[in-house]
């Protein structure tokens, strides 16, 4: 759940957001703009008034509330601008929804990868997952013909199967 921060700072972006909302409904009902039904308008509204807020990172944002009209470039194009503005700001609700979201678990996961590497070093444990990263540790430290010294006397024929599962750790590798 989100710390009282990330809570401040979400409360602010939603406030932005329906201000400019209610800035769009005001040029529409004023200069009796039509609304674009292929927008995701009316969903937007829906989900503001149902104050569902992780809702609005479903949405997309590609084609804006109000149909071009000839006569009414400027308005359209004020309309326009807020709706990017609004993309832009359920993208930042979206990034801090979701670190807000996730750094409890991020934090017991890092409590618990602390443990583990811990226990590992007590008893003299490597993991399989671990050897490509400490192969790569050790190759970027400029060991490298050492390396290839060493297995030059045991491995005479390489065969590379199963190229397509190749990690980019293990490529470098």
């Amino acid at each position: 759940y989100p710390i009282s921060e990330d809570t401040e700072i979400l409360a602010h972006l939603i406030k932005e957001i329906k201000e400019k909302k209610k800035f769009i409904e005001n040029l529409i009902q004023k200069f009796e703009l039509t609304i674009n039904k292929a927008s995701s308008w009316s969903n937007f509204c829906k989900i503001i008034e149902s104050e569902t807020f992780a809702d609005l990172l479903n949405i997309g944002f590609n084609r804006p509330p109000i149909k071009k009209e000839k006569r009414k470039q400027e308005i359209y194009q004020q309309v326009f601008d807020l709706w990017k503005q609004i993309e832009k700001l359920v993208s930042e609700y979206a990034v801090i929804y979701s670190m807000a979201f996730y750094n409890p678990y991020l934090q017991v996961f890092n409590k618990l990868k602390g443990f583990l590497d811990e226990a590992k070093k007590q008893h003299g444990i490597i993991f399989i997952e671990d050897i490509n990263f400490l192969l790569s540790e050790y190759i970027s430290q400029s060991n490298v013909p050492d390396i290839y010294f060493y297995i030059g006397e045991k491995i005479y024929h390489w065969l590379i199967d199963e190229f397509q599962d190749t990690s980019p750790i293990q490529w470098r590798n």
